[in-house]
């Protein structure tokens, strides 16, 4: 999807574009971007107010925090969310928007709590990594639950005919999954991280599930499944189909060879 936006970019250069299209075309760019999407993103929610769209302006907001909590700002990024957490709601009970935009703010808000729960390491970017928490954030990872539900809860009923919803539950069943294993509670990880995975699929996005595939093969590992194991890292090469990198699929094949013996 980025790759055809930006294809869109190009054959848009020179052409007068309305404040909509702008925005969109600002949006997935920063999505590729790294942490110089931040700025992009926020360019996108200008966009999304001059065109109309408060409520998905908030939603590119909330994904700019998301990319500041991956460079190690959480606090900041936590704040931010917060604040467009509280505004979303709000919005959404004036009936100034919708389902999908108020449940994007939730998702990006959800995912800086993930970062939390991790202690708030950088993973993008050139910003110092902080010290990593020696064990997870237990306050943290209850909010991220109460949270999780939340989104559950918004969107039931409206992931049959929206692709973007159903991903994002599914995405909202795999953070329980992360905090079910990071509990110690390897059977429930194994049973959400299958939730995530079928939701996936069911929403037409099957390339979306290799990493929780190679998930559930560590943990049915752990467990001692091997039947398992097997059965999760060919759901693994299957799901990723042509979108996996030689590099990984080489990698999910030594991983197979070694479980088979083969």
């Amino acid at each position: 999807a980025t790759e055809a936006w930006a294809a869109v970019a190009r054959a848009a250069e020179g052409v007068e574009l309305d404040a909509r299209d702008r925005a969109e075309i600002a949006d997935h760019e920063a999505m590729d971007r790294g942490p110089e999407g931040v700025a992009l993103f926020e360019r996108a929610a200008e966009l999304y107010l001059e065109a109309g769209d408060p409520g998905e302006a908030l939603a590119a907001r909330g994904r700019a925090a998301y990319i500041r909590a991956l460079t190690g700002e959480v606090e900041p990024a936590l704040a931010a969310a917060g604040e467009l957490y509280d505004r979303a709601l709000a919005l959404y009970a004036e009936g100034g928007t919708g389902v999908r935009q108020t449940a994007s703010v939730l998702l990006s808000r959800a995912r800086v709590l993930m970062r939390a729960v991790h202690g708030g390491a950088a993973v993008l970017g050139d910003a110092p990594e902080p010290e990593r928490a020696t064990s997870p954030d237990p306050g943290a990872a209850e909010a991220v639950v109460r949270h999780v539900r939340e989104i559950l809860t918004l969107v039931d009923g409206h992931t049959g005919d929206d692709v973007r919803m159903a991903a994002r539950a599914a995405e909202a069943h795999a953070m329980l999954a992360e905090l079910a294993e990071l509990s110690g509670d390897l059977e429930q990880a194994v049973t959400l991280f299958r939730q995530a995975t079928g939701a996936f699929v069911a929403a037409g996005l099957p390339w979306f599930t290799p990493e929780y595939d190679v998930r559930v093969a560590a943990l049915a590992h752990r467990l001692g499944r091997s039947d398992e194991t097997e059965e999760a890292l060919r759901d693994a090469l299957a799901h990723g189909g042509p979108y996996l990198e030689p590099v990984a699929r080489a990698q999910l094949h030594l991983q197979l060879a070694e479980v088979t013996g083969g």
